[in-house]
């Protein structure tokens, strides 16, 4: 009898860590993405000179759908949205910057078993950051 309960013991342990390598493996995918879908825009507003209101739509629906997430789930705290221009000097204030958070929510599984929280088992994941702009001055 006590060959078993540490056989079963062992092979529900083996089952949750197998789980667990998919559940990061999920949450992977769900960070690439997001970070590759605004960077792509970040190149596009590169080009325009600010994140146009369009752009930023289209931005959280291609997040929203790659990456299977709500809108709640999906905060944009800032995006440039007034004209950048090139110019021939560097300024840090003609740079279009960008910062998108998204929620990863069930960072381990099975957590509720043990009466943590669903608050608990999550964070967001920042995407941040700037590029110049390409857009030339008239």
């Amino acid at each position: 009898m006590k060959s078993f309960i540490v056989a079963s013991s062992t092979f529900l342990f083996l089952i949750w860590a197998f789980l667990q390598g998919i559940q990061y493996d999920t949450i992977d995918y769900k960070q690439s993405e997001s970070t590759n879908i605004v960077q792509m825009h970040a190149q596009q507003a590169r080009q325009e000179g600010l994140f146009t209101e369009s752009m930023k739509k289209e931005m959280i629906e291609k997040i929203k759908e790659r990456t299977q997430l709500e809108d709640s789930s999906i905060e944009v705290v800032e995006l440039t949205s007034t004209q950048k221009c090139r110019k021939d000097t560097f300024s840090e204030n003609d740079q279009i910057t960008y910062n998108v958070r998204i929620l990863i929510d069930n960072v381990t599984i099975g957590l509720s078993l043990l009466g943590i929280l669903p608050e608990d088992n999550q964070y967001w994941h920042t995407i941040k950051g700037s590029v110049s702009s390409e857009k030339v001055c008239e």
